[in-house]
């Protein structure tokens, strides 16, 4: 090895970080980032806030630094193994606490909602987001507001289908 190329190498693993760290700062955002992804598929664009809710999640978990001895990205099983190893048991209960709120706080009726059909979009946001934090290690406002776009399509129609033994 060359001179120089130690040194490249040692500045570019000392700009990386722990692995402990990434995950911390992970699953910080992990509530937060669900309450408004209900807010988004429960409420939609009815108050026009739909925007503000979307740069609020893109601004919450929008970055994912190196890992420290690789110097690479955590890989998307990694990253995603986090997020389901901290919410798995928690999800249908902040489901369900965040469903008061909104009813509450926006007089809406959310009494008929699909909890397993918001769970399965709050997942499928979180498996997304792993995918794209691990390529290259951030995501674009756009990005996040076309998936919420695209939850909120599939949201709909999960709720449009006839109940199956009505």
């Amino acid at each position: 090895m060359t001179n120089l190329y130690k040194r490249i190498k040692y500045y570019l693993t000392e700009m990386s970080t722990e692995k402990s760290i990434i995950q911390f700062k992970v699953i910080d955002k992990l509530e937060i980032i669900t309450e408004h992804l209900l807010k988004c598929l429960l409420i939609q664009n009815k108050t026009d806030t739909l925007e503000h809710w979307c740069n609020e999640i893109y601004g919450f978990l929008n970055n994912i630094p190196r890992m420290k001895g690789n110097n690479k990205y955590p890989n998307d099983k990694l990253i995603y193994s986090w997020i389901i190893g901290w919410i798995d048991d928690d999800l249908l209960e902040w489901i369900n606490s965040d469903i008061s709120m909104i009813n509450s706080k926006y007089s809406m009726d959310t009494s008929n909602c699909n909890k397993q059909s918001l769970n399965d979009c709050i997942l499928e946001y979180y498996k997304w987001l792993s995918l794209k934090l691990s390529q290259n290690g951030k995501i674009n406002n756009e990005e996040v507001r076309q998936q919420i776009s695209t939850l909120i399509n599939k949201y709909n129609k999960e709720n449009t289908k006839p109940k199956v033994g009505v």
